[in-house]
């Protein structure tokens, strides 16, 4: 009887001790593999196996080799900053680039809509230097005295006393303009309210362009 040791081995068919170098077993008679040529052994029943075998000769255990699990990259845009306080710098820089955006154009905003208030207000000076009352308050019968300045000259330009606040194009009484540059007209005082003088230079019929006014009051 041979002995199981370091010069035996198993026969995968029978499980029958044989030497290491037979090459047939003596009890069953099946073909015994080559030692160099086994490369695993039955997860199973411990029996060693060709390496390209797929089933056990000695259990008809499959054998199953493990493959080690593949771990696909995560896309680059899933990936998320290592560390939190990277993340919150971000965060920061971006709120500082929002609020410096937002006061950027209140900023522009507001100087264009003091550029024109600006334009309007010095428009508005200029158009009351034209053309001026001597009072800002007369009595009821007084002569209203009109003083006037860059006139052009022209047949066509006139000064008209109206109601304040009336449409450009309400006309009380009027006189044409004698000569060009400055110089005053004068006026029989109107009914106690508010008026305005309006001076209209290089008139064109039919288009009221109020050149300049000036407000004044009567009063009883």
């Amino acid at each position: 009887m041979i002995m199981q040791g370091e010069n035996t081995k198993q026969c995968p068919s029978c499980g029958k001790t044989v030497p290491s170098d037979a090459a047939f077993c003596t009890a069953c008679g099946s073909s015994l593999p080559d030692a160099a040529a086994v490369g695993k052994k039955c997860p199973s029943c411990g029996a060693s196996m060709e390496v390209d075998a797929i089933f056990c000769a000695s259990c008809g255990k499959r054998f199953e080799e493990k493959t080690a699990a593949v771990t696909k990259p995560a896309a680059a845009w899933l990936k998320f900053p290592p560390e939190p306080r990277l993340l919150m710098i971000l965060l920061a820089a971006a709120v500082v680039l929002l609020l410096l955006s937002f006061g950027t154009i209140a900023y522009l905003y507001v100087s264009k809509n003091d550029a024109a208030a600006a334009r309007s207000s010095a428009k508005s000076e200029n158009s009351k230097k034209i053309i001026k009352t001597e009072k800002s308050v007369y009595r009821y019968g007084e002569k209203i005295y009109v003083h006037y300045s860059g006139a052009p000259g022209l047949r066509s330009d006139w000064i008209c006393i109206a109601p304040a606040g009336s449409p450009d194009n309400t006309v009380g009484t009027y006189q044409y303009i004698p000569a060009h540059g400055g110089g005053t007209l004068v006026f029989d005082s109107p009914k106690p309210g508010r008026y305005e003088v309006r001076a209209f230079y290089r008139y064109n019929p039919g288009h009221y362009k109020v050149t300049g006014r000036w407000r004044f009051t009567v009063t009883d």
